[in-house]
């Protein structure tokens, strides 16, 4: 079983976080990679950025070379998932392993994240990201099936696994909150996480993060709703 092999075989320095698609839970994995206690590296990312809360402007990359919905994005490439049982599933996973062992060398005694869309409530310390308003994440999985036919079988309405709100292993991050235009609620979830953690608070850095990822998803659905959209040397 997929639980036993990460329960046995993750490295020390390793922590999965697990969101479902539509819960912007790589996002808040940017966040938590930007302290100083974290490694990151940009081998790490599709769109390799050297700052984990950096953007690219590339709409012109190996990874989805599409019509700007990668505009809003912030996806790793480490994500480690259950295969679907098939010899090329196996292998699959296999592979990711690879990159999470190479992940780990590199950042010796820091801690590094691994994300996954398998809702299991592991035995070990773990990260569940998850929004708190269904709507938000209804909003952004409708925008995937209107806009980004690539992604539209990746995308389902999901189910919060209640498991992880009980189980003293997990920590949830509440991506509604950290991610939000209020400052308020993103100061009270971002505050647990320091605490949760114990990292040092990079907060500017990261609420500027929050407004400009925001700011995107907004700018992005009014591109796509008016079919207008800028030339990259306008970007």
């Amino acid at each position: 079983m997929f639980q036993n092999l990460v329960e046995k075989f993750l490295p020390k320095n390793a922590r999965m976080v697990l969101y479902q698609p539509g819960h912007r839970g790589m996002a808040c994995i940017r966040i938590l990679a930007s302290h100083k206690e974290v490694f990151y590296d940009k081998f790490l990312c599709y769109r390799a950025t050297e700052d984990p809360l950096g953007f690219s402007n590339s709409i012109d990359n190996s990874y989805d070379n599409n019509n700007y919905d990668s505009y809003d994005k912030v996806d790793l490439i480490l994500v480690w998932g259950d295969g679907d049982g098939s010899t090329d599933g196996k292998l699959a996973v296999i592979d990711q392993y690879q990159y999470i062992l190479k992940a780990a060398k590199m950042a010796k005694e820091k801690l590094f994240f691994i994300a996954s869309h398998d809702s299991i409530a592991y035995n070990i310390p773990y990260v569940h990201v998850y929004s708190s308003d269904p709507d938000w994440v209804k909003e952004r999985i409708n925008q995937e099936f209107k806009y980004n036919t690539q992604w539209t079988t990746h995308f389902a309405t999901p189910k919060l696994d209640k498991r992880h709100f009980t189980n003293l292993n997990c920590f949830c991050i509440d991506a509604f909150k950290l991610l939000s235009l209020d400052n308020q609620l993103f100061e009270e979830e971002y505050d647990r996480i320091l605490d949760y953690f114990k990292f040092e608070s990079n907060r500017d850095q990261v609420r500027q993060f929050v407004l400009t990822y925001r700011n995107r998803e907004k700018q992005l659905r009014e591109w796509q709703r008016t079919n207008s959209f800028p030339t990259p040397s306008q970007l």
